[in-house]
């Protein structure tokens, strides 16, 4: 059963990208889409549970919003540095290897992240207190 759960994430990658290439008139309207689905996710279902866990560790919801902010700036910045950096160099790379590659990455990344779904990775243990 573990394995079918392996497959899920992977099928849904390859049948997305096969949608990108099949609905070429809509393909800009693709990322849109996912992208609003990844924030729903965030908001609706992670972040109230980061305010709680905060809140249960003693940190205010103040505090878990205004770091979760500052993440997602920094990650903006960091984004948008990137690929103005990358434009010139992809003017030399063909833009299909380009795609395959970044297929592959992505293909990769949901494998990886549903096996450690399944068998995630043992927590570092608290240091024993004196």
């Amino acid at each position: 059963m573990p394995i079918a759960l392996l497959l899920v994430p992977v099928a849904s990658t390859v049948l997305g990208g096969l949608l990108a290439v099949r609905c070429r008139r809509w393909v800009h309207v693709l990322p849109a889409v996912g992208a609003g689905l990844l924030l729903g996710a965030v908001f609706m279902d992670l972040l109230p549970e980061a305010i709680s866990i905060g809140i249960s560790a003693g940190t205010s919801a103040r505090s878990v919003l205004s770091l979760t902010l500052v993440s997602f700036l920094v990650s903006f910045i960091v984004e948008n540095v990137l690929d103005s950096i990358s434009a010139g160099a992809n003017a030399t790379v063909p833009r299909h290897a380009i795609g395959r590659v970044a297929g592959g990455m992505l293909i990769f990344h949901s494998f990886a992240m549903a096996w450690q779904s399944e068998l995630p990775l043992p927590l570092p243990t608290q240091p024993a207190t004196r």
